[in-house]
């Protein structure tokens, strides 16, 4: 029984031991750094030359997302639009002629096949007139030549064969005509159809030229002035995000050893802690920016290191303090809980 009180003594003296151990390595450990919290930078540019028509951004002035920033203007998109309304108007006239120069043949037909028809309508009536009355006097007279009614009635029938030739040489031609409307039409339409799509694409072009803020945010510089002629890829004016995304810290390269990637740290402004990610290491050394220096005119070289912030955490560009602290090894990790299994720890 005392041999097994010694025993449990002796654990907990090494346990307490091992946790001092433990506590003062890790102090030893914990390392911080200077970084400075940024936001996300937008840059307006464009791959082909503008020229800067009009500025309705302020330079450090909040927008939010679809505010109008600038109108710019392209001036090969503004010769190639002219050129495209020149031939679609060229187009649209002789189209125009040549509907002209068919609907004049469909009017003189209607005009004929009216003519045409009316004198022999006319004929008809006349015939069938002459027949009635013919007709009127067989019942007076007993005597009467049948040959008269056998005539007309054939004249009547023959001038019914032509109204129906006339009829139907008329609807053949207006169908030709149409059709060949149809066909003179088309080739013009297409045409125009392919240029009013180049124009459209050149417009929806010409659009892109009025830019408004892909975010809320807050105006960075503005570059030009306007009426500039602008370069291609010439930044035009930076937007940067409300509240800063990132902390952008600088370290000593005896330091960064401590550190990789996706690594959580701990970062402090004034009484305000949050957690963050090491998101990428610089491997080149670069000198450290004048506002994180302790002492300004000392020139300080360190490896650059982008931290991820959660959402509204700090304002944009205040100077913050990170902690980094070493991982615990494997055996300190199984010491840890056998420590917690014992509520020692």
């Amino acid at each position: 029984m005392k041999k097994g009180k010694i025993l449990l003594f002796i654990f907990w003296i090494v346990a307490i031991s091992l946790l001092i151990s433990i506590n003062i390595n890790n102090q030893s450990t914990i390392d911080k750094f200077i970084g400075i919290t940024t936001a996300k930078e937008h840059q307006i540019n464009f791959s082909y030359p503008v020229e800067l028509k009009k500025i309705f951004a302020l330079s450090g002035k909040e927008v939010e997302k679809g505010d109008l920033l600038v109108k710019l203007i392209r001036f090969d998109l503004i010769s190639k639009i002219e050129i495209i309304n020149n031939k679609i108007a060229i187009l649209e006239s002789e189209k125009k002629i040549k509907q002209n120069t068919i609907n004049m043949e469909l009017q003189k037909s209607d005009n004929s096949y009216k003519l045409e028809i009316n004198r022999v309508n006319s004929e008809i009536k006349y015939k069938r007139f002459e027949l009635k009355r013919n007709r009127e006097l067989l019942e007076s007279i007993i005597h009467t030549d049948n040959n008269s009614f056998k005539n007309l009635k054939l004249e009547i029938e023959t001038l019914e064969n032509e109204k129906q030739s006339i009829q139907n040489s008329y609807y053949i031609k207006k169908n030709y005509l149409k059709q060949q409307l149809e066909y003179e039409y088309a080739p013009f339409q297409s045409q125009i159809n392919s240029l009013l799509e180049e124009k459209k694409i050149l417009n929806t072009k010409e659009d892109n030229l009025i830019v408004h803020s892909p975010i809320n945010g807050t105006i960075g510089d503005i570059c030009f002035s306007e009426n500039s002629q602008i370069k291609p890829f010439d930044s035009i004016l930076n937007i940067y995000s409300k509240y800063p995304k990132f902390v952008n810290g600088f370290i000593h390269e005896d330091i960064v050893n401590n550190l990789k990637v996706k690594q959580r740290v701990t970062i402090k402004d004034g009484d305000k802690l949050v957690y963050g990610l090491i998101e990428s290491i610089d491997n080149r050394v670069e000198d450290i920016p004048m506002e994180l220096r302790k002492y300004k005119l000392i020139a300080l070289r360190g490896y650059k290191v982008v931290i991820s912030l959660p959402e509204n955490s700090f304002k944009l560009g205040r100077k913050v303090v990170i902690y980094t602290e070493k991982e615990k090894s494997i055996i300190e990790q199984k010491i840890y809980k056998i420590l917690e299994f014992f509520n020692l720890k």
